[in-house]
């Protein structure tokens, strides 16, 4: 039944077969079609692996059958988003609408300032950035879109303390090959 299926699926995830867990899922999806929530381990299963059309597809059915679920319209602006579709914006408002998901902020915060309305941008993850008590990960971002936005850069104490902490783990991260600055996008 699901349950089995369910388990399987865990137990092909903790073996690092991402599309043997979306195979191990199908039956369960089968018995249940209407089941907003495997619908939506499956939409989330297939865009890990990178199956972005049958990504959006269960996450469409997700959102068409429960439109108050807040993970799936992010999930599915997240595939929108890597499909280039303008609809990224509005299924990542609507997540954020219905819910002050984390991830939903960052995606669409950072959908926001690569189109380059940084003001927006910098609201998204800034709330972001509290609702995570200084995520290490959006420190860095915030900082450099205040300067961007402002001119300057106002950190509280615990931002202040998560910058420092993440200069330190760059730094760390630049002296392991000989001195050179970490190679992804952010810094090269």
């Amino acid at each position: 039944g699901v349950a089995q299926a369910l388990r399987h699926a865990v137990r092909r995830l903790f073996a690092d077969d991402l599309n043997g867990a979306i195979d191990a899922l199908a039956p369960a999806v089968a018995e249940e079609p209407e089941g907003a929530d495997l619908l939506l381990r499956r939409g989330v299963l297939l865009r890990e692996a990178g199956h972005w059309a049958e990504a959006r597809a269960a996450l469409e059915r997700v959102v068409a059958l429960e439109p108050g679920r807040a993970p799936a319209w992010r999930e599915l602006g997240i595939v929108l988003d890597r499909e280039g579709d303008d609809g990224a914006e509005a299924a990542l408002r609507r997540a954020v609408t219905i819910s002050s998901d984390y991830r939903a902020l960052v995606s669409l915060g950072f959908l926001q300032s690569r189109r380059g309305e940084g003001a927006d941008a910098l609201g998204l993850l800034e709330r972001a950035l509290s609702a995570s008590e200084g995520h290490l990960n959006l420190v860095l971002p915030v900082a450099v879109l205040r300067a961007a936005h402002a001119g300057h850069t106002t950190l509280d104490p615990l931002e202040r303390a998560r910058l420092e902490e993440v200069l330190t783990i760059r730094g760390a991260q630049a002296g392991l090959d000989g001195g050179g600055p970490p190679e992804d996008a952010p810094w090269s």
